[in-house]
C-alpha cells in the first residue's frame, strides 16, 4: 500500500482497482528513480572523498609550511566533507535496508512531546534559522512505536518540505484520536501542499521544487526512504481537499492501544 491517501470533499473515494493502479504507477516511478538517484549521491560520495583527500595531502606537504590560518581553513574543509560523507553514507546504508526489508522496528511507550521534541532539536541543529512550531495539547496518552525511526521520518520529511518551498516555519500540531495520532502541518500553501503531495506520490515529471529546480538525488533517496518508512510504521499520510480546493496535509499514526494495555502506571 502505498499511504499517500486523497480525501476530496464531495468526491467518492478511489475503487480499489483505481488504488491499484495508483500503487503500481508509484511503483514504477520508484524503480526509475531509485538507481540514477543512488548513482547522483554516489557521485557527491566521491566528489567529498577527494575534498577530504586533496586537503589531508596538502597539510602532508613536506616542502610548504603552511601558516595556522591555511592550516585552519584545510581543517575546515576536512570536517566539512567528513559531516557531508557521513550524512550522504548514513542515506545509502538506510535507503538500501529499506530497500532490502533489513529494518527491524523497535517499539515502546512514547509521548508525542518526546518524539516531537527530538525532532526540533535536529532541525535546529541542522537549519538554526528555521523555525519548527511545535503545539501538544496536555493529557494526551501514549504511543506505542519505535522512535528513531519515526524521529526520522519527520527529520527526513521536514527536510523535504524544506527543499521543496523553502520555508521558514513549520507549524505541526497532534490531535489523538480512538485509535490514532494526526500529526497535523500547517504554514504551508497550497502549491506547496500540492507539490509535496505530487513528490511523494513520485510523480516526477512535476518534481521541480518552488524554484523550478529539480529535486537532487539526496532529496529523492529521502523520499524514497520516507515512503518506506510511512509503510514499516503504518503511518497513513494524508492530503484532503475541502470544497473551496483548499489543501490540508496530516499524518495519521497508529497508537497500538493493544500494546499499552500493560504499561505501568508511573511510566
Amino acid at each position: 500500500m502505498a499511504y499517500v491517501e486523497n480525501h476530496e470533499a464531495g468526491k467518492k473515494p478511489r475503487s480499489k482497482d483505481q488504488d491499484i493502479h495508483l500503487d503500481n504507477e508509484i511503483l514504477q516511478s520508484e524503480q526509475r528513480v531509485f538507481l540514477p538517484a543512488l548513482v547522483g549521491v554516489s557521485r557527491r560520495l566521491l566528489t567529498s572523498t577527494a575534498s577530504i583527500k586533496a586537503a589531508v595531502s596538502s597539510l602532508l606537504f613536506d616542502d610548504i609550511l603552511w601558516d595556522p590560518i591555511n592550516q585552519h581553513e584545510f581543517l575546515e574543509i576536512i570536517n566539512d566533507s567528513t559531516d557531508q560523507l557521513s550524512d550522504l553514507l548514513t542515506l545509502v546504508l538506510l535507503t538500501l535496508r529499506a530497500e532490502a526489508n533489513l529494518i527491524v522496528l523497535h517499539p515502546e511507550p512514547y509521548l508525542m512531546e518526546e518524539i516531537l521534541g527530538k525532532v526540533k532539536q535536529q532541525i535546529t541543529a541542522q537549519f538554526p534559522k528555521f523555525d519548527l512550531e511545535i503545539n501538544i495539547p496536555e493529557d494526551h496518552g501514549f504511543i506505542y512505536t519505535d522512535f528513531d525511526y519515526l524521529v526520522l521520518l519527520l527529520e527526513l520529511l521536514v527536510q523535504v518540505i524544506n527543499t521543496i518551498a523553502e520555508v521558514q516555519t513549520l507549524h505541526l500540531q497532534t490531535i489523538e484520536n480512538r485509535d490514532h495520532f494526526s500529526l497535523v502541518f500547517s504554514g504551508l500553501d497550497k502549491n506547496t501542499f500540492q507539490r509535496l503531495q505530487d513528490v511523494l506520490q513520485f510523480k516526477l515529471s512535476e518534481q521541480a521544487t518552488g524554484t523550478g529546480k529539480k529535486l537532487t538525488s539526496e532529496a529523492l533517496l529521502k523520499v524514497q526512504l520516507v515512503r518506506h518508512i510511512l509503510k514499516i510504521q503504518e503511518i497513513e499520510s494524508v492530503f484532503e481537499y475541502d470544497t473551496g480546493q483548499e489543501i490540508s496535509f496530516h499524518l495519521d499514526i497508529p497508537i497500538h492501544k493493544k500494546d499499552l494495555k500493560d504499561l505501568p502506571e508511573d511510566h
